[in-house]
C-alpha cells in the first residue's frame, strides 16, 4: 500500500494504491463548520445531486450511466464530526483487465457531473426534485422517531440546548422548521456556499494505474474556489453543572433509559486512545461491564451498551428496560461507572478490550473504503499512523483507564416510559 497527497489550488487530491482490491473507490469530502441549518440543507443536497444532473436529468439515467461504467450507484452522506459537518460523495467501480484504459477517467467525469452540474433552472434547483427531496427527508425523520431508542437519544441531546456548547446536540437529521423554509433559490445559494467555504478533499483508493495521468486529469476537470476557515473540530466541556433529569411517557412497548456522560479536561492522548477504550470497557462489546452488571447478572435489562464520540467528549449509555426496574437499573449503571473510577475491574477485562480495540483498527486495512476514511481522519484531525495507534492501545494500563474515568461525570438522564 502506498499513499500520496497532492496539493492543488483550493483542494487536495489523495491517492491510495493497493493492488489487493478489485474496485477503485472515489470519495469527495466537503468539510464545513456545522449548524442545524447546514445539516438540513446538506441532507437535501445529498439527495438532489445524486438523483439527477443536467446531463442525466432523472434517476433512471443516472442508474443507467453507473451501470455502463461498471459502477455502483453514486451516493452521498452527511455527518457531524464535533464542530464540523462533512458532506461526502461516493462512487466506486470494479477493476478489470477487459476494461478500456480510460474507464477511470469516465468515472471521474461522472462524479464531476454529479457534484458540479446539478439539475437547476432559472429559479435554482429543479422544483419537482426539490419537493420530492423535502418530503422524503421529512418522512425519514418521522420514521426514525418511531424507534424508541432513537427518540430517547434525541430527547437526551435536546436536554442540553442551554449548554455552553450546543454543536454536540445536533444529529445528522433534518430540522423540520428549516425544511419548511427551503425553496429552489435558497437551496442553490446553500449549495454555492458549500463550494465556496468547505475544505475539499478528493480521494481515490485501489489498484490505480498511471498516477500522474490521473492526477492531471482530476486537476483538469475539477476546479474549485473554496476558501475554508474551519474551527477546531473538538468540543470541550469546561463547566460542570447539576445533572439534568427528564421523564416522559409515550405509546411504546418497551421503556428506554438514555444517560449522557461528559468528559472534562482530557488530554489529547486521552481523547485519542483512553476515552474510546473506556467506552469499550463500559459498554462497547458483548461482555462489557454494563452487559455483565445490568443484564447478565441481574436480568434487569434487555440490553445495556454505550456509544461515544471522542470529538464531542460525550458518551451515551442506552438500556432497554421494564419501567418497574428504572431505579435499580439507574443505580446499577452509576455503580458500574464508579467501579471503573475506583479500578474495580479485572486485568482480563483490559486484555479483552484491547483485542476488541485492535480488531477495530485491523478492519481499517480490510477495504479501500475504510482506508479512505482512515486517511481522511489523518488529514482532518492529525490522527496517528495506524502502527502507532496499535502500539499505544497495547500499552494501555488500568492506571490509565482509572485516570480518565475520574474525569467523567453524568450530565443528563432521560427516561422514556413505555407500556412495560
Amino acid at each position: 500500500m502506498d499513499y500520496q497527497k497532492i496539493n492543488c489550488p483550493n483542494y487536495n487530491i489523495h491517492l491510495i494504491h493497493d493492488k489487493r482490491f478489485h474496485t477503485i473507490v472515489m470519495k469527495v469530502f466537503f468539510t464545513e463548520n456545522v449548524s442545524s441549518e447546514k445539516i438540513t440543507y446538506r441532507n437535501c443536497l445529498a439527495n438532489l445531486l445524486t438523483d439527477a444532473t443536467q446531463k442525466y436529468d432523472n434517476r433512471q439515467k443516472v442508474i443507467r450511466q453507473a451501470q455502463d461504467l461498471y459502477a455502483i450507484y453514486p451516493y452521498a452522506t452527511v455527518s457531524r464530526l464535533g464542530n464540523l459537518l462533512v458532506t461526502k460523495f461516493v462512487l466506486s467501480t470494479i477493476v478489470s483487465k477487459d476494461m478500456k484504459e480510460d474507464y477511470l477517467k469516465e468515472n471521474l467525469l461522472f462524479l464531476k457531473e454529479i457534484i458540479l452540474n446539478p439539475l437547476i433552472d432559472k429559479n435554482g434547483f429543479n422544483q419537482k426534485y426539490l419537493t420530492m427531496t423535502i418530503k422524503n427527508q421529512e418522512n425519514d425523520y418521522k420514521v426514525a422517531l418511531e424507534d424508541p431508542r432513537f427518540y430517547a437519544n434525541m430527547a437526551l441531546f435536546k436536554m442540553f440546548d442551554d449548554d455552553e456548547v450546543k454543536n454536540y446536540n445536533l444529529t445528522g437529521y433534518c430540522d423540520l422548521d428549516v425544511l419548511k423554509k427551503i425553496n429552489p433559490k435558497s437551496m442553490y445559494d446553500s449549495y454555492q456556499e458549500m463550494l465556496k467555504e468547505a475544505k475539499i478533499d478528493i480521494f481515490l483508493a485501489g489498484d490505480i494505474k498511471n498516477d500522474q495521468e490521473i492526477i492531471d486529469y482530476i486537476q483538469e476537470i475539477f476546479s474549485f474556489n473554496s476558501k475554508p476557515h474551519l474551527q477546531d473540530a473538538m468540543i470541550y466541556h469546561h463547566t460542570k453543572k447539576e445533572i439534568i433529569m427528564k421523564q416522559e411517557s409515550k405509546d411504546y412497548y418497551q421503556s428506554k433509559l438514555a444517560i449522557g456522560v461528559k468528559a472534562y479536561q482530557l488530554t489529547k492522548d486521552e481523547i485519542k486512545y483512553l476515552f474510546p477504550f473506556l467506552g469499550i470497557l463500559l459498554g462497547g462489546y458483548g461482555d462489557s461491564l454494563l452487559m455483565n452488571n445490568v443484564r447478565d447478572q441481574k436480568s434487569l435489562a434487555y440490553y445495556a451498551y454505550c456509544f461515544y464520540n471522542k470529538l464531542d467528549n460525550f458518551l451515551v449509555i442506552n438500556s432497554g428496560i421494564d419501567k418497574k426496574n428504572y431505579e435499580v437499573v439507574l443505580e446499577t449503571i452509576k455503580r458500574t461507572l464508579k467501579e471503573i473510577q475506583e479500578g474495580k475491574f479485572s486485568s482480563s477485562k483490559i486484555k479483552e478490550c484491547q483485542l476488541v480495540y485492535l480488531s477495530q483498527l485491523e478492519k481499517i486495512k480490510e477495504s479501500n473504503s475504510n482506508l479512505i476514511e482512515y486517511y481522511y481522519g489523518r488529514e482532518l484531525l492529525q490522527t496517528d499512523e495506524l502502527e502507532e495507534r496499535i502500539m499505544r492501545v497495547k500499552k494501555i494500563t488500568k492506571k490509565d483507564i482509572v485516570m480518565v474515568a475520574k474525569k467523567l461525570e453524568i450530565a443528563g438522564i432521560y427516561f422514556l416510559e413505555g407500556a412495560l
